[in-house]
């Protein structure tokens, strides 16, 4: 029978190795360009590619879910456009974050980090991710 430790060491390989949705990332960082533009997709000396612009598109939209949060909870804008737009939001950050959990995101800061004491919104939804995947 497997351990809790075999379970954890799995789901941080399989995090690890979880496949980048190149296209979908790249359709989400190119959001911040003028149409008719679009970001590039460089090739590490791994030979992983890595759709640029990622890390602009991840805190632009960590900053819209923190302002849609932040005007809900002001009662300035009303709960069905904001769940529905902080709903499209997190599906945007998702996309993102197993390449940037790649890149080093979460050896920069951890999952803890990400998540503690006056965390806004958005940065509490990161480690709810990242705990979710087994980061």
């Amino acid at each position: 029978m497997a351990s809790q430790v075999d379970h954890e060491v799995a789901a941080a390989h399989a995090a690890q190795t979880a496949p980048i949705d190149e296209p979908g990332v790249l359709a989400v960082n190119n959001k911040l360009l003028p149409p008719g533009q679009s970001f590039h997709v460089i090739t590490l000396a791994s030979g992983e590619r890595v759709p640029t612009g990622t890390v602009a598109a991840f805190l632009y939209n960590l900053k819209a879910y923190d302002e849609t949060a932040d005007a809900a909870a002001a009662g300035q804008l009303d709960p069905a456009t904001a769940q529905e737009k902080m709903e499209k939001i997190q599906d945007e950050m998702r996309l993102s974050l197993p390449l940037l959990r790649k890149l080093g995101m979460f050896e920069l800061f951890s999952v803890e980090e990400w998540g503690s004491g006056t965390a806004k919104a958005g940065r509490k939804f990161v480690a709810e991710e990242a705990r979710r995947n087994g980061w």
